[in-house]
């Protein structure tokens, strides 16, 4: 398909699998003309995952109006009758609800949250890149936290 046969990898490293002492193996392996052909590759088959989804994106589109429209015919019949839910022989349509909540203002939130002890008005998870920060800063990471990171191959243009 897109890569040679001959010249395909034995072992693609994924994650933080890669190491330095098989950077070094590769990089011994192949001269920068095929580490060119590669980077060249990759981005041949990026931009044709790219160009598909498009395509397939533009051809779903008339679908997912008319899903759309349907979706407010049923909406708008629920509404009309009182009803969340209706059951018919081709089907159940219902009547979800989604909430998000947002922030207007962070600093009144925060206090009010701290004097009244709603603690549970908060989500908990540490911030990624403050707890990386503290790190830097600290050599330690904060009681209670763990920090993990994910690598991955990114390819632009020249």
């Amino acid at each position: 398909m897109w890569l040679d046969p001959n010249r395909q990898l034995d072992h693609v490293p994924v994650g933080r699998s890669v190491t330095r002492n098989l950077v070094d193996q590769q990089r011994t392996r192949w001269p920068m003309t095929d580490i060119k052909q590669r980077v060249e590759q990759y981005i041949a088959i990026r931009d044709k995952i790219k160009a598909e989804e498009e395509a397939h994106k533009e051809k779903q589109k008339p679908l997912k109006d008319a899903l759309e429209q349907l979706a407010g015919v049923l909406m708008q019949f629920m509404t009309e009758t009182g009803s969340d839910g209706i059951k018919t022989d081709a089907g159940t349509c219902y009547v979800t609800t989604r909430w998000s909540a947002s922030l207007a203002d962070a600093d009144a939130f925060m206090r009010f949250v701290r004097e009244t002890g709603n603690f549970d008005l908060l989500d908990r998870k540490a911030n990624a890149t403050a707890v990386r920060d503290y790190v830097e800063a600290n050599t330690t990471l904060p009681p209670g936290v763990n920090l993990s990171s994910i690598q991955q191959v990114g390819v632009r243009r020249s």
